[in-house]
């Protein structure tokens, strides 16, 4: 839900004709996955050619992990119903971390998560996993202590060793045994998008369709 395609460069994923284009799409951050019409669903834009000048965005295995999702990963023209709040600007507010997972080795991310569902995604390859937060009994009742969960990647899927979380401090140990480095996205979802019967659909401004073209 407001990917754009990757610029063409070193790396990237490439279409270099509209027939490679797959017709089906997953989103593993919000666990959804549909048909598309590839006529409305092609944002077509310009860039300049590696040849004239080379751009950050045309080496991907050096972006920052912020550079990976909000410059090149997720569409910054998506607004939420009503035009008024950028998806990109929603999902901040909800982001509990982000990391790259580098092959061979174990990745330690902290994160305060609160009641609702966490969601995990490698945007570049689409795994992800979405875990129920459940609310944390109080102080009080039991000594407040920081969770640890291990999440194992192997390059193809994320695999959680619990299937919920409480609420509160957690530190997720991820550990990539797949040959590629990954990234990993942390989305906290609040109770009430959880709730709602069917997600929201984007309003994008005005852009260069398939359509149009």
């Amino acid at each position: 839900m407001g990917h754009s395609l990757p610029p063409l460069g070193p790396g990237a994923g490439e279409f270099w004709g509209l027939r490679a284009l797959r017709s089906h799409f997953v989103c593993g951050l919000c666990d959804i996955e549909g048909e598309t019409e590839l006529d409305d669903f092609i944002e077509v834009s310009f860039s300049v050619s590696p040849q004239v000048r080379p751009l950050a965005l045309y080496d991907i295995d050096n972006l920052s992990i912020e550079d990976l999702h909000w410059k090149l990963k997720f569409a910054n023209s998506g607004r939420l119903p009503g035009g008024q709040t950028r998806f990109v600007d929603f999902l901040r507010g909800l982001l509990r971390g982000m990391t790259y997972l580098p092959s061979g080795l174990t990745t330690t991310l902290q994160a305060e998560i609160e009641p609702g569902a966490l969601s995990g995604v490698n945007v570049q390859t689409q795994a992800g996993f979405m875990l129920p937060v459940m609310l944390a009994p109080s102080a009080e009742q039991v000594p407040k202590t920081q969770m640890i969960v291990r999440i194992a990647y192997d390059g193809q899927r994320f695999t959680p060793a619990v299937s919920a979380l409480p609420s509160g401090s957690v530190v997720f140990e991820i550990s990539n045994t797949g040959p590629r480095r990954g990234s990993l996205l942390l989305i906290n979802w609040p109770p009430e998008i959880l709730a709602m019967p069917k997600k929201p659909t984007l309003q994008f401004d005005p852009y260069v369709s398939g359509a149009c073209c």
